[in-house]
């Protein structure tokens, strides 16, 4: 009777594991999205960063163009004329003695030639063709001319030489 109590049981029931199917790793189809994501992201923050980027470095060179008009005063406060030479003006930014926010080669700063008079100047920061700035279509050269009131002018050219109006890149 004892035999009859005890019910056997099949020996494979007893040995088989629970098995819960768990992904690893990331599908294809959801590493395909993550791609399609992350490419809208930076198709829309791209421009952005490249137009910020472009504005600083406009920011630099109207700093350069602020050293060269002081540079300017300090030599009219000394002598009958303002100074034609920007590589000999003691004070203003040159290549080699860039201002405190570095152009770092995307601007050559200049007098124009025979601009300088006793009653005037024109400073003017180009963008360099061999630099990404050039790029910057808008605004490719700054200018900053002292008339003879003593009230400096601000205007600035784009990529064909045409004088902006309305006046988009110096900030007011």
């Amino acid at each position: 009777m004892i035999a009859h109590a005890i019910r056997p049981y099949r020996t494979t029931d007893a040995l088989r594991p629970i098995v819960r199917s768990i992904p690893h790793g990331v599908t294809l189809l959801e590493l395909l999205i993550a791609v399609v994501v992350v490419g809208i992201i930076s198709a829309i923050a791209y421009p952005s960063f490249t137009g910020a980027i472009r504005k600083s470095r406009r920011a630099d060179a109207m700093a350069a163009l602020t050293q060269v008009m002081q540079a300017q005063e300090r030599w009219r406060a000394n002598n009958t004329t303002y100074h034609d030479d920007i590589a000999t003006l003691t004070g203003a930014p040159t290549q080699s003695h860039p201002p405190p926010g570095e152009l770092n080669g995307h601007y050559d700063i200049s007098i124009t030639s025979g601009s300088a008079t006793s009653s005037g100047y024109t400073a003017v920061a180009q963008a360099r063709s061999d630099s990404s700035q050039y790029a910057d279509t808008n605004c490719r050269s700054l200018r900053v001319t002292m008339s003879g009131g003593g009230i400096p002018s601000y205007t600035s050219t784009n990529a064909s030489g045409t004088t902006n109006s309305p006046d988009i890149c110096w900030v007011k």
